[in-house]
């Protein structure tokens, strides 16, 4: 999410992750479930997107834009889009 984002202010719980709007990048196969959602699911959550978009480049930008939130391992989010833009949780 980005840094002013309304959600940046509180604690985030898992039912305000789940009903939140949220982006998400394609999956690299078509008709797989994204490995996120995949995971998200064998602990019971079940989040709302409402955007995919093609490439993972392009989420700064659209962060920036909405009230969307992103979800991303750890370690695949780069330390340039978090500084530019988000905030990690």
């Amino acid at each position: 999410m980005r840094a002013d984002h309304p959600l940046a202010r509180e604690p985030l719980s898992i039912e305000r992750y789940a009903r939140v709007a949220h982006l998400s990048t394609m999956p690299y196969s078509s008709g797989r479930r994204h490995p996120i959602d995949v995971g998200l699911a064998r602990a019971g959550i079940e989040r709302r997107i409402v955007t995919t978009i093609p490439y993972f480049g392009l989420v700064p930008q659209v962060l920036l834009q909405s009230d969307l939130i992103f979800t991303a391992p750890r370690r695949a989010a780069s330390r340039s889009i978090t500084r530019r833009c988000c905030r990690s949780r």
